[in-house]
């Protein structure tokens, strides 16, 4: 997996190089030298399989789709190269499919909620109105993930209930594809594909007594390994400080 994020990184530099050392600019659709955007975000968020064995469980088996939101703060180095930052949201239902079990057994609930700090790298590839982008990010991600399931037989010796919710801080990546378009004066509209990896999830299990065989039974919240996913994004940068002039 790794090799793939080092890719996208030498990718990355060596088309800023190109691009940069070009002579000819069309600058009606570049986002100016030392320009400030603002670009807030919306997105659906598709859980995914990648990064876990076919026999084993991802995070696609036991989530559905949901949805993202986010804020980017882009500061361009040049009219093709822009750094900064981005804060994430990401929420997503849980899979009545794969946990539907329980549902037999009881009341249950369950959701899986992450909030993503990191430092984020774009190129912007020629000088169209509608120009392809690339981009990297790294960074940090808080795990919300909670359970909630009471039991028919709930303040019996046979209870199974189990509440409880993670707050996990795990290391988190993101590479990303997509177009960007010039709506208006110091405005662009993007639409992107982009693949976060968030790896490494700690499983964490609790032993219940089933109430007919009395045999122990597990219940883990984090079955899936990791929470890699994919996002659909729209996003709107907005020029809210006026760049160097060339």
């Amino acid at each position: 997996m790794y090799r793939y994020i080092i890719l996208i990184i030498t990718l990355f530099c060596a088309s800023a190089v190109t691009m940069t050392a070009a002579k000819k600019r069309n600058k009606q659709f570049s986002l100016g030298f030392g320009q400030v955007y603002v670009a807030p975000k919306i997105g659906i968020n598709i859980p995914s399989h990648i990064g876990r064995e076919a026999d084993e469980i991802g995070f696609n088996d036991v989530a559905s789709n949901g949805f993202s939101a986010g804020m980017e703060v882009l500061w361009m180095q040049n009219p093709q190269v822009g750094v900064g930052g981005e804060f994430g949201f990401m929420t997503n239902p849980y899979k009545e499919q794969f946990w539907g079990n329980l549902l037999t057994r009881g009341s249950f609930e369950a959701d899986y909620k992450a909030y993503t700090a990191m430092g984020v790298g774009r190129l912007f590839i020629g000088e169209k109105r509608i120009k392809p982008m690339l981009g990297v990010g790294f960074g940090a991600c808080l795990i919300n993930n909670s359970l909630d399931f009471v039991s028919k037989w709930q303040g019996t010796g046979n209870d199974e209930s189990v509440c409880y919710k993670t707050n996990i801080v795990n290391l988190a990546y993101a590479g990303e594809i997509g177009l960007l378009s010039n709506v208006g004066k110091k405005t662009f509209v993007s639409i992107s594909i982009r693949f976060n990896i968030i790896p490494r999830l700690k499983e964490i299990i609790k032993t219940t007594t089933d109430p007919y065989t009395f045999e122990e039974r597990k219940i883990t919240l984090n079955p899936q390994g990791n929470e890699n996913n994919i996002e659909i994004k729209l996003g709107v940068y907005i020029g809210v400080r006026d760049g160097i002039k060339k």
